[in-house]
């Protein structure tokens, strides 16, 4: 059987056989309980991928590997692992590819393989019709080193928070009730096996899940850094999207609505502007290359460790098909037709040219993790069932309004959040913080997000400390001869040294999402409407005392005072 690098599943304690149906397999088993729960965890697993994609699992012999405590609270160890390997595989029961010392060092990537054992077609038959467990990861929460390998999580309050979020997300998760529309699955297109739901893609290839009866979500985050990545995946995740709208939950047909543009628009909030226009469309047309592929080089580009690794990828991608049947790019696409292309596209977006190929993608993964989370939380709290997906989120039908209300909401937010530090060097220092890895056409305008302006009949005033210059917001935005960096307060908005309701101190003139009231003046235009909740730039809350020009606004960390 041939295998490449990355076939392959790495070892886990999630699925166990019975031990009575160990036993009569009639191999050793060591002499402790614990010995024998590693090998009927690591049956179990076999049966569960041969049940599926075949998949391989991979072991390490490495005493070193080992040595980093990478499977904690369970038996699992380099002598039980290995030592039942090698047992099983001698009785005939598993294969077992043995890779060689160093082999992970090995100078082209295809031959970078580990150990890995997998089931025999005699242990499949011997263990068919037996039950299979299942056990929930320990916790929820999965970080992983630089080359994919998962790491102990570290002991702090940080994590622990990590981990109960997702505990309770989880919660929520696994009272979704997650079943396929019985037309759809009578199409042809679904198989269900006894451990697997198998789905047919748009184009004919066949992806497989663990059965989605019990629904739950890992959040996992990349190069040893709770900054970076932090997506949550289920089961759902890996189904074609055209086979999650056949998906039910709690008995309604569902509808996926999803974020546009989400990595370029953030990118945009980060450099203070705002994304306008369709994204995809150039100054200048490149020729032989379709919407969609240009997406995805666009895509691409915005993720890439540098400009020569975006090359290399969308090259590599030029043999690759995507669901429309084409190639992902252009087969007649050379070297510097692609760096041509890369030209044009950051032309298109110049506003945040400096963030295309500098490894910014895993950090605005961990942003729209964040955003996921906050859409599951308002949905949960309106009690609507909703499955995250990255970027969008499978939910009913009936409430895909009120869904995608929450979404925008965050979305604001979020772009309020990452405009108020937006300066160039906040941007580079973002950057110099991340680790490094590996149709028609019309110009379009970029909007600016406009620099706080004042009002000079009311103040702002949140009393927190400035984080640049140690000016606290006040009516008289900061103590007598305090510094000023000239930067926004995060609070308040008021800058550093200036008085706090003076020209050049705080409002956003964003409106509010809710009522409409714009931050920093005087409630919005004359009789606007109030809700009375805080504004996500500024904190100021409508308030229905009306004063010449609207609303008064209040704020949340200072007192409202009136300029004399």
């Amino acid at each position: 059987m041939l295998f490449i690098r990355g076939d392959d599943a790495p070892l886990s304690y999630m699925h166990y056989a019975s031990e009575d149906a160990v036993r009569a397999l009639g191999v050793p088993l060591g002499r402790t309980r614990d010995d024998l729960a590693v090998a009927c965890a690591m049956i179990g697993q076999a049966i569960v991928e041969a049940d599926g994609a075949g998949r391989r699992i991979s072991i390490s012999r490495s005493g070193k590997w080992w040595g980093l405590n990478r499977y904690p609270c369970t038996p699992l160890g380099r002598n039980r692992v290995v030592g039942f390997a090698d047992a099983i595989t001698e009785a005939g029961l598993f294969h077992q590819h043995r890779a060689k010392p160093g082999a992970h060092l090995a100078e082209r990537e295809c031959d970078r393989m580990q150990s890995a054992i997998w089931a025999t077609e005699g242990l499949v038959a011997r263990m068919r019709g037996e039950p299979i467990g299942h056990r929930p990861p320990r916790v929820p929460v999965l970080l992983r080193d630089d080359d994919g390998d998962p790491l102990p999580l570290p002991d702090t309050e940080k994590v622990r928070r990590l981990v109960r979020t997702m505990e309770r997300r989880n919660e929520v998760i696994a009272g979704i009730d997650v079943t396929v529309d019985p037309k759809a699955a009578a199409s042809g297109a679904w198989r269900f096996s006894d451990h697997h739901w198998h789905a047919m893609s748009g184009s004919g290839n066949w992806t497989c899940v663990l059965s989605i009866e019990m629904p739950m979500a890992v959040q996992m985050f990349a190069r040893s850094d709770f900054g970076l990545h932090g997506r949550m995946y289920g089961q759902w995740s890996n189904l074609p999207k055209i086979r999650r709208a056949e998906l039910l939950l709690d008995g309604e047909p569902v509808e996926e609505p999803d974020w546009s543009c989400l990595h370029l628009d953030l990118a945009y909030a980060m450099c203070g502007h705002r994304l306008d226009g369709d994204a995809y469309e150039m100054r200048q047309k490149i020729r032989g290359v379709s919407r969609n592929q240009l997406k995805g080089a666009v895509n691409t580009y915005i993720n890439a460790a540098d400009r020569t690794a975006t090359i290399r990828s969308l090259l590599q991608k030029r043999f690759e098909i995507g669901r429309d049947g084409k190639p992902v790019w252009p087969r007649r696409m050379t070297w510097e037709a692609t760096a041509a292309a890369l030209d044009r596209i950051e032309e298109r977006h110049e506003s945040i040219k400096r963030l295309f190929g500098s490894d910014v993608g895993v950090r605005l993964m961990r942003i729209d993790s964040n955003m996921a989370g906050e859409v599951m939380d308002l949905s949960a709290k309106a009690a609507i069932p909703v499955l995250p997906v990255h970027d969008s989120f499978v939910s009913p039908r009936g409430k895909t309004d009120i869904v995608e209300g929450f979404m925008g909401e965050v979305l604001d937010r979020t772009r309020v959040r990452l405009s108020q530090g937006s300066s160039k060097g906040s941007v580079e220092a973002r950057l110099h913080r991340a680790p490094r890895s590996a149709e028609p056409m019309v110009p379009c305008r970029v909007e600016p997000v406009e620099a706080p302006l004042a009002e000079p009949r009311v103040l702002l005033s949140c009393g927190a400390a400035h984080p640049s210059c140690g000016a606290r917001g006040s009516p008289l935005g900061g103590a007598p001869g305090s510094p000023s960096c000239g930067a926004a307060h995060p609070s308040c908005g008021a800058r550093g040294g200036l008085p706090g309701g003076a020209p050049g101190s705080p409002s956003c003139r964003a409106a509010h999402p809710s009522c409409g009231a714009r931050g920093g003046l005087p409630g919005g235009a004359p009789g606007s409407p109030s809700c009375g909740a805080a504004h996500p730039c500024c904190g100021a809350r409508g308030d229905p005392s009306r004063v010449p020009g609207g609303l008064l606004p209040r704020t949340l960390g200072g007192a409202l005072r009136a300029s004399p």
